[in-house]
Formats: C-alpha cells, sequence, structure tokens
C-alpha cells in the first residue's frame, strides 16, 4: 500500500469515526478536539481488530500461517521481561499448539482419504501399503520411494 492509499485510508477512517460518534462529540465538554478525535480512532480500530480475531477463530487452519506465526514466535526474546510478556508466550505457544493439532488432524484425514480413493481404483495394483510403510521401504540414502508413483506394491 502506498504512502497515498494509506493518506486517504486514514482520512476516510477519520472521517467515519468523526460521523458515528458526532452525537457523543456534542456531550463532550473537556479535552481537546485532537484528544477527542484520537481517542475515538483508537476505539474504531481497536473494534475493527477485535472483529478481525473474531473471524480468524472460525477459519480453517493454514499451514502458511501456522508457520509464520511460529517464525514470529521464534524471533522474541526467551525471558520475558514482565508478566504480561509471559502470560502473552505462553498464550501463543497454545495458540500455535492448537493450530498444529488441528493441522495434524486435517492432514490424516486428508491421506486417509487419498488411500481410500487409491483402494477403490479398478486398475490392478496389487496390495497398496499405506503411506508409512512406503517411507520404511523407500529407496536407501534417498528418502524417495521405491516407484515413481509412490505407491509400494507387494505383487
Amino acid at each position: 500500500m502506498s504512502i497515498v492509499e494509506k493518506t486517504s485510508a486514514v482520512e476516510r477512517l477519520r472521517r467515519a469515526v468523526d460521523w458515528r460518534f458526532r452525537d457523543a462529540e456534542a456531550a463532550w465538554v473537556e479535552g481537546s478536539a485532537d484528544d477527542c478525535a484520537e481517542l475515538k480512532l483508537e476505539l474504531l480500530l481497536l473494534r475493527e481488530e477485535n472483529a478481525r480475531l473474531k473471524a480468524d477463530r472460525h477459519r480453517p487452519v493454514d499451514l502458511g500461517t501456522v508457520i509464520e506465526y511460529l517464525r514470529l514466535i521464534a524471533k522474541q526474546p526467551v525471558n520475558p521481561e514482565t508478566v504480561e510478556d509471559a502470560w502473552a508466550m505462553l498464550g501463543d505457544s497454545h495458540v500455535v499448539r492448537e493450530a498444529l493439532a488441528q493441522a495434524t488432524t486435517e492432514i490424516e484425514a486428508a491421506i486417509s482419504a487419498l488411500e481410500a480413493r487409491v483402494r477403490e481404483d479398478p486398475r490392478p495394483r496389487g496390495e497398496v501399503l499405506p503411506l508409512s510403510v512406503a517411507l520404511v521401504n523407500a529407496q536407501p540414502g534417498t528418502g524417495a520411494p521405491a516407484n515413481t508413483d509412490g505407491l509400494v506394491r507387494t505383487a
């Protein structure tokens, strides 16, 4: 976003705040207009952030987002300076743990569905083994599956 776009977005936001709180401004007696506008802007931004965070809770887990979140957590200092920082780190690690658990569940479901589709395939393939067995039977030293399609056949 360019500086011009940011400025126009801020101006639109300020106009929206002024319009939304014009009745409250008439009742405000103390403080300058700038202080009042700043507080209203802060309130509106906090409400928008709160709405975004509530919406984020209901989105499915995105592995890329989880990895990016892990990178951000890794950059934080190891020894928190305040109790609030320690609680924030604990909360962050819990969020990542839950996201990884959900992602693991989704990955396992996708793998199971894929294995079921392969088993239902009418083409003769012999017995199709699960992915974990295929990885054990991989070509030594390469980590690559023994067959080009990644399946290990027993026939």
